[in-house]
Parts: structure tokens; sequence; C-alpha cells
């Protein structure tokens, strides 16, 4: 009587000593050595189904396809793709269907991916010396399988299929059809598969002994509870589970599972946004730009020229300031933060602060004394120290003026061209199309996301929204530091440009991240992850697993609203790198609070993920959204 283990699901360590029992095993292709990277084999006819209707104008493809196969296989389990191709064919009175059946074979095998835990098992079984076979029940021919499987990985000779043996696994009959050409015993046989009816109780028929592994388990880990609308998701919700447990990381994964589909996204809707508008030049900003930049190339196959720009607020800023330094405007442009030093408001504004160290001191001002930004602009002294240097200020900003526009013709950044960057304020459109007689003044901005207060530009437009009736955000302001720092360039922000013999070069700071090796290899395995999603998706070919503005925006919403401590302590005491350096979530303790609530105050207000910091300082769970909400006025 034939053994039936099926209480051990994935343990894959103990499918590994169930195998060293016997000295031939085979495999289930389905869901067993082979996932398919997107929900169901649905899926596979729908995106035939695509082809079909576009090429040949004809509708209903995919439903037919799906009855034609019930009807066949109901009448001959053995039905083959030629069979059902033919039969559809006859239907439409279309022989050009026809040539689809090889779409449908070139998807399936794109979709195909192994699957981690049953190849450890495949691979133990070959270092032991195991006889091995791959059995499956299907209407794919066996070329066509045997290539599948050697693309993910798995060289097997003796491969058996349904619909060429003329035989099928639920009543027996292909065990019984290995058993005869392969000289196997069943005494000394394992089968591994999926399908209790065909893999188990099949096997059972044979007298061969089987094991039974779930296919449902996921792998998706604590990334799942990110996704809402699994609908939506449901292929790449398909293709995470398949592909995580191949990767090593925390930091890889959440890239992966969380960041890689909105990058997706968003590279997929800005070339069709180009597109539309027949925009050929696209210049992606540093340093936010960079990850964009490399999911945009992996994925265009257009005749639009992707470039790589260096701009920073600061570097724009400053020129900008030449023809727009009223000590109103200085104080408009200034880096959004609620305290300032002497120090940060001079270098702002493109001042060596030591420089004026005397006259700072003349007036009664601290260089390194924080004050209030109300203070600033309302204490006679602060105007009359931008008084005693506005002359300074104008002149530096001229030269720099004079740099950015040459390195700007030099780069080839015209009129029209799109530009992309993170976005929230469009600040740097702001001042790129406001230089002094600018020819910039038509710019086409595309950003992750645009903030409802930002700056009115000639053209912007935002990919992720709150609302899918909305095009602007505006919950990210509780994490919009984790946002920015997930695509942060692996180099320092530019300062300004110098002359290089016949060049314009950028002037880079110091890459700040270099100092601290943990922040720097979590933020490398992000976007690698984030990337290896992409590269994933493209080895498919298909695009399936892009989604809108709103569905790939909610993984990382939820994450920054709705974190659990685990997360938080993972990104928490990570710094954000900006004009001035500030950590994501790092709370001193409660006990030091409650001595000192002024300190809470400038601590919650520096940090950059706000529902973080709460969240880590109370560890108690409460509705923090909310109460961020509420500490903000909304």
């Amino acid at each position: 009587m034939a053994r039936l283990f099926n209480e051990y699901a994935f343990d894959v360590k103990k499918i590994k000593e169930i195998c060293n029992e016997y000295e031939c095993v085979s495999f289930d292709v389905f869901d067993t050595l082979l996932k398919r990277n997107v929900e169901s084999p649905f899926e596979v006819w729908k995106l035939v189904a695509e082809r079909v209707e576009k090429d040949l104008h004809i509708s209903n493809f995919c439903a037919v396809r799906e009855q034609i196969q019930k009807k066949l296989v109901k009448k001959n389990p053995y039905t083959t793709l030629d069979d059902i191709y033919n039969k559809i064919s006859e239907i439409y009175k279309c022989k050009e269907i026809l040539k689809y059946e090889d779409v449908e074979r070139e998807i399936e095998k794109k979709i195909a991916t192994a699957n981690s835990d049953i190849k450890e098992v495949y691979l133990y079984c070959i270092s032991k010396g195991k006889r091995i076979a791959a059995i499956s029940d299907m209407y794919l021919e066996k070329s066509t399988i045997q290539s599948m499987l050697e693309s993910s990985g798995y060289k097997i000779e003796n491969v058996f299929i349904s619909c060429e043996e003329g035989a099928g696994k639920h009543d027996g009959q292909l065990f019984e059809v290995v058993k005869n050409k392969l000289e196997w015993s069943s005494k000394k046989w394992l089968h591994i598969g999926d399908s209790y009816k065909a893999d188990i109780l099949g096997a059972k028929k044979a007298t061969v002994d089987a094991f039974h592994i779930d296919k449902n388990i996921s792998r998706v880990c604590d990334f799942s509870k990110k996704i809402v609308n699994k609908r939506r998701y449901r292929n790449t919700l398909a293709l995470l589970n398949n592909e995580l447990p191949s990767l090593s990381s925390f930091y890889e994964k959440f890239g992966f599972s969380i960041v890689g589909p909105l990058l997706y996204g968003f590279v997929i809707w800005l070339l069709d946004e180009l597109e539309s508008k027949k925009i050929t030049e696209v210049f992606f900003f540093s340093r936010d730009g960079y990850l964009m930049k490399k999911a945009f190339d992996k994925v265009n196959r257009t005749k639009i020229h992707s470039h790589y720009i260096y701009f920073s607020r600061r570097a724009i800023r400053i020129p900008y300031l030449a023809n727009h330094n009223s000590f109103d405007e200085i104080l408009k442009q200034l880096p959004p933060t609620k305290l300032y030093t002497a120090r940060f408001f001079l270098e702002a504004i493109g001042i060596e602060a030591d420089r004026y160290k005397e006259i700072c001191n003349s007036l009664d001002i601290e260089l390194d004394k924080a004050v209030l930004l109300q203070e600033i602009k309302e204490q006679d002294k602060y105007k009359k120290l931008y008084e005693l240097i506005k002359s300074d200020i104008v002149d530096n900003a001229n030269k720099e003026l004079a740099m950015v526009k040459k390195y700007i013709e030099q780069e080839g950044l015209q009129n029209g061209d799109a530009i992309v960057d993170i976005g929230w304020n469009n600040s740097m459109q702001y001042y790129l199309e406001n230089l002094d007689h600018s020819a910039l003044t038509n710019l086409q901005g595309y950003y992750i996301g645009i903030s409802p207060t930002a700056k009115k530009v000639s053209y912007a437009k935002g990919f992720i929204r709150d609302n899918p009736l909305k095009s602007n955000v505006t919950s990210i302001s509780g994490f919009i530091g984790l946002i920015e720092s997930l695509f942060l360039a692996p180099e320092g922000s530019t300062k300004n440009y110098k002359n290089d013999i016949q060049r314009i070069l950028p002037v880079l700071l110091d890459y700040e991240y270099k100092t601290n090796e943990m922040e720097y290899k979590a933020f490398q395995e992000i976007q690698n992850g984030s990337l290896k999603f992409i590269e994933k998706v493209e080895k498919t070919g298909l695009t399936c697993y892009s989604l809108d503005g709103y569905d790939a925006f909610v993984p990382l919403k939820r994450f920054g609203l709705n974190p659990d401590y685990y997360d938080i302590c993972k990104f928490g005491d990570f710094r954000y790198l900006s004009e001035s350096v500030t950590k994501f979530a790092a709370p001193k303790s409660i006990f030091h609070y409650m001595q000192n609530m002024k300190e809470f105050k400038k601590d919650l207000y520096e940090s950059r993920w706000k529902i973080g910091f709460m969240k880590k300082l109370l560890k108690i769970p409460l509705p923090y959204n909310l109460i961020y909400r509420a500490l903000k006025g909304e």
C-alpha cells in the first residue's frame, strides 16, 4: 500500500529526509517544479487575447479560449494546445489565429520561474544520485515544458506529459507509463506534487508513495499586509510570492516588494506620458532621479533619449537669488525647517558663514544658536545683517547664475523637454523657469508626487495619488524623508559648478552615507531589490504588473502610515540627507520627554518619519496617523 505524506507542507528539510528513503523521485511540473508569475493560467490567456484583439480585431477571445478548452478536455482529457487553437480558428473562421498558439507558448515560457523550495529538493536529489522524472497533466507538449524547465535551471531528461502519452495522473495511468518506460519500482519511488487528486490519489492508484505540498503558501511575509487591493495587485502578488524567497535581506525584500512595483508603475506611466506628447528628450535630476533613470532605461524601448543632469535645490536656488533677492523673497526660498541658525541661514543663500562672524557678533547674532524662522522675519538685526551683506549675496548669485546657464546649455536642456524628479513642491522647476531671462519657460515636469501647495510652474504632473480621483498627495508629509531616501543616488549633493578646461562640471558635496556602512548597505540593497523587481518583470516582456498611481502607492503609504515596530527599528536610526541632516525616527525615552516637553516637540518636528517616531516612543497600538494629523491641525 502506498504511503502518503501530507502533514509537512513546505518543510524542505523533511522532504529531503523522506527522499533519502527512495531511489527514484518524480515531480509534478506546474505549481511544483515551476511557478507562474501571474495569478492563474487565465492571466496567460488574457495576455494572448490582448495581442489577438489588437492585431486581428477579434473580441471575446479569452472567454472563447477558456470555454473551448473546457469542452475539449471534457471529451478528451489528453487534448493538446494544437487541438484547442484549431477549434478556436474554426469558430472565428480565421486561420491567422493559429499563429497565436506560439504566442501563448512564449508567454508561458516568459512567466515561468523555478519554485525555489522544490528546486532545493531537486538539487538535493541530484546530489544524492536519485533517478529523476517530471510528470504533468497538461495540454502543452513535452518540448515546450522541457524548455521551460531548462530555462529555470532543471535538467530533466525524463519528462512525461499526459497529452503526448495518452494517459493522465488522476487515474494512475501516467504513473504506470513512467513505471513501464523507466522500469521503476513502486517500492523505491516517491512522487512530489501539489494536486491532492492527481498527484496524491493518482499516485496511490499506481501504488506509488507521494508527498503533497501546499501550492498556496504565502512567501510575501510581512509585506503582504501593505497591499490592500489584492484584486488589482494579483499578478504582482504572484510574482512577489514566487521570487521573494530568492532574496537575502529585509532591505532587499523591501525594495523588491514595496519600492519595485511603485518604480515600475512610475516608469511605465512616464513612458506613456512622453509618447503621448511626442517628447523625445527626458532629463532626470540628481540625486532623486538616479534610481528612476536606471529603471527607465531598463524599460525604455522607444526613441526617447534619457539624460542624467546634476541639479539640487541649493545649486539652482542661489542663481535664482541673483534677480530675486529682497529680504522677503530670500526668506521664502529658505529650506523648509522650523528652526534655523544664522550659519544655516547664510549658507542656504550661498554665503560662507565664518567670513561674517564679526558682523554677526556686532549685531548680537550667534552663528550656531537655533531660532525660529518667525524670529528671523521679525527681528531687525537679521534684516540689518541682510542689508550689510546683500551686495555679496547678489555678487555670488550672479557668478553662480552664469555657471549654471553654461551648464544647462552644455547638457542640452531646452524648452519643451521633459524633466523628472521626486517632486512635492516643484521647487527646482520653478527656479529653472524663473532664472534671469530664462529660455526654460516651458519645461514638462513629471514627478513621483506633487503637493497641493506646490509652486506654480508651466506644466507638472505627479504619478502617485492618495485618491483615485485626485492627482496630488497629502499623506506623505509624515514620512516624506523616508520616500526621498529610497531614491537617493549614492553620491553627494550638487553644490555648484566649475570650469574644467572645456567643460562645466558639477561640484559635489561628500556622500553622507559613506560614513555609515549600515545605512549605505541598507539603501543599496533597497535599490538593488527594486531594480531586481523590474528585471523580473522585463524578463516576462509583459506589462500586466503595472499599477496606476493610486495602487502603486498603497504599499508604501501603508508602510509609512501604519508601520510595525519592527519596521520602525529597521529605519528609525537612519539619517535623512538634505541641506540639514536629521534622523527618521529616533526618539529619546518617554521619561526624558516627560521632564522636557519642548525637546519632545523639537525632536518630533525634526523627525522625518513622525508616525514612526511616535510609535517607537510609545510602543503601544494607537491611531498614530490621526494623532499626527491632529497635531498638524487637520
